[in-house]
């Protein structure tokens, strides 16, 4: 089986999301610190916690 979660090919759709602000800046401070994206570290810790929510399955 061929995992293609993070294919190129695979289309993505743009999700919302309201934060407070301190996390807001949590947030920026680590994509400073790192040279990468808020959307980044949001996809990194929604794909990390879906599992633990149990609302993913495979």
């Amino acid at each position: 089986m061929t995992d293609t979660t993070h294919s190129p090919q695979q289309p993505s759709r743009v999700v919302s999301v309201r934060l407070d602000t301190a996390t807001i800046a949590r947030l920026d401070r680590l994509a400073e610190r790192t040279s990468r994206s808020r959307g980044f570290y949001l996809k990194a810790a929604i794909q990390a916690m879906l599992p633990v929510m149990g609302l993913f399955t495979i």
